[in-house]
């Protein structure tokens, strides 16, 4: 299993924008920041099991 990390690209398993880690706290979750359509930044934090590096 590839571990998630700060500064890594990911993107939810479902496909989701690609994302980049700000951080993974000790329960397991990442907070990521990702550009919507509109070119607003978003941040969202999301389990890091549910995520899959992009390559």
């Amino acid at each position: 299993m590839n571990q998630i990390t700060k500064d890594n690209i990911v993107q939810l398993e479902t496909n989701s924008p690609k994302m980049t880690v700000i951080g993974v706290d000790t329960n397991g979750y990442a907070y990521c920041s990702w550009t919507n359509k509109r070119g607003d930044e978003m941040r969202g934090s999301f389990p890091t099991q549910s995520l899959k590096k992009f390559n």
